[in-house]
């Protein structure tokens, strides 16, 4: 894993954008956090920050997507052994300055400075504001589910964390409830 991903100044990536101190999304903060590096995304209006960047995606599509784009693949397998094969003929290229291949510049320079990869996948975690209803449960409505929150939050507008296993409700920043997600619509997860 690198130690800092540059971006460009997509919505996706950045709610507000500044020369200095850009606000990176929460999503994009979690997964930065999960693998231990920084997100540092290019300065508006500098495209000299991102040519580097934008020069390999031209490449990439020049000598891997346009050759596969004759052909047809009928499984995931089939498409992943056709990039394998064209990526590594790419990465073994000689450089126009006659400096060695990206291969050799990868692993001769930047190899050593790459991090270990967390033990965990990570999973994107989804954020939402929700009002503790009377029965002192919260409705998540991507599930059309409820869960439970101790009963002195009711009434109280809460954040909402939730993630493919797990959800979690905060109030001022303090978990207060933390459940198994549960798919089955309609469904009350409560904790006595």
């Amino acid at each position: 894993m690198p130690q800092a991903i540059v971006s460009d100044n997509l919505k996706a990536a950045v709610s507000k954008g500044s020369k200095y101190a850009p606000v990176i999304n929460r999503s994009l903060t979690d997964f930065a956090l999960h693998y231990g590096c920084v997100v540092d995304p290019a300065r508006p209006h500098h495209p000299q920050d991102k040519a580097l960047v934008e020069r390999s995606v031209e490449l990439v599509y020049q000598r891997i997507f346009y050759p596969l784009s004759k052909f047809t693949f009928f499984s995931l397998d089939e498409l992943n052994k056709s990039i394998k094969g064209l990526l590594d003929e790419y990465n073994d290229y000689l450089f126009s300055h006659g400096g060695g291949t990206k291969r050799s510049h990868f692993v001769d320079l930047e190899k050593e400075y790459l991090q270990a990869l967390p033990a965990g996948p990570y999973s994107i975690r989804h954020y939402r504001r929700a009002k503790v209803q009377r029965t002192a449960h919260i409705f998540l409505s991507e599930d059309h589910n409820y869960y439970s929150v101790p009963y002195r939050f009711t009434g109280l507008s809460v954040e909402v964390q939730y993630n493919h296993n797990h959800v979690e409700i905060f109030y001022n920043h303090d978990r207060i409830a933390l459940h198994k997600r549960s798919y089955r619509p309609g469904h009350y997860t409560t904790v006595a």
